[in-house]
């Protein structure tokens, strides 16, 4: 069974930092400024080693945004990206997010959709990759994980995840 823990600015963060480091998609994403206003979600396999791990900041602009999101390969196909991004918007609701941003590489942007994230047709470059700029409104989070389409299991092609 795999658990996660909640971290904050301030906390030893040196093991996500590892994990971070180690997953392939963030080669080169170590420490940076919007560490400094972050709340951090590690998961931990049933061996209790770390594979997984997100964080969520307050930017400058006042804006919730997660981003650096990611699972060792080892461990994905496991539903750990899932647990970390529902850790992560439980946390948002929380905190009385009025909305979520995530910049998301395009191959990940259905995997947001599920959460009600939804383009707002921004494109940038992050790690090499063209990425997205996805926003859920906080009221409109979706914890289940599912399109809010009612089809249960979207396949992203329902008018509202374009």
């Amino acid at each position: 069974m795999y658990r996660g823990k909640f971290m904050i600015t301030g906390a030893d963060i040196n093991e996500l930092l590892s994990v971070r480091m180690a997953i392939p998609e963030f080669q080169g994403a170590g420490l940076d400024d919007n560490d400094n206003m972050a709340v951090f979600a590690l998961i931990y396999d049933e061996e209790d080693t770390p594979c997984g791990c997100g964080r969520m900041y307050i930017g400058s602009d006042s804006r919730f945004t997660i981003d650096l999101l990611g699972v060792l390969p080892s461990h994905r196909g496991r539903y750990v990206g899932d647990l970390l991004a529902r850790m992560l918007l439980y946390k948002a609701q929380e905190l009385n997010a009025g909305s979520v941003r995530a910049l998301v590489p395009g191959d990940t942007a259905l995997f947001f959709s599920r959460y009600g994230f939804r383009p707002l047709g921004e494109k940038e470059m992050l790690f090499g990759k063209e990425a997205y700029l996805m926003q859920v409104d906080g009221d409109k989070i979706s914890l289940e994980g599912k399109c809010s389409c009612g089809k249960g299991k979207c396949d992203g092609e329902c008018a509202i995840c374009k």
